[in-house]
């Protein structure tokens, strides 16, 4: 037996991304089986990202549900922000991947912010937060 902490987590995607936020929860999995009685820490996936004490909003080539990242920050909640630097030219609007380099631009003044390109470098970066918190 030993003592841990344990941290809500919601993943979610504002841009429709559902392989991506699959990888990113199963990370957060992997990571509590090898590192929780080590590090003392438990990382318990929650749908609600209102009952999380962290979010993690993974963003593709366009935007929806940032009033959750919004609402989150507001209520001091640890935020990271995963954009995916990988987009079809054939199936991307312009004004669409304009908006979200403009978000993330904002948004590395306020959370932690990183690009990814595929799910080994997204869980890279998710194991590298979840060891920082």
């Amino acid at each position: 037996m030993f003592e841990a902490k344990v941290y809500k987590i919601a993943i979610l995607s504002l841009s429709g991304l559902v392989e991506e936020v699959y990888a990113a929860k199963e990370c957060v999995r992997q990571y509590t089986l090898a590192n929780a009685e080590r590090s003392g820490k438990l990382f318990l996936i929650v749908d609600d990202p209102q009952t999380a004490d962290i979010l993690v909003g993974v963003v593709g080539n366009w935007l929806e549900k940032t009033d959750v990242i919004e609402d989150s920050l507001n209520a001091g909640k640890h935020v990271l922000l995963l954009f995916n630097t990988y987009f079809d030219p054939e199936n991307t609007i312009p004004s669409e991947q304009t908006a979200v380099m403009d978000y993330m631009s904002h948004m590395q003044q306020r959370c932690y912010c990183a690009e990814f390109n595929g799910a080994a470098q997204l869980g890279q970066l998710v194991n590298e937060q979840l060891e920082a918190i």
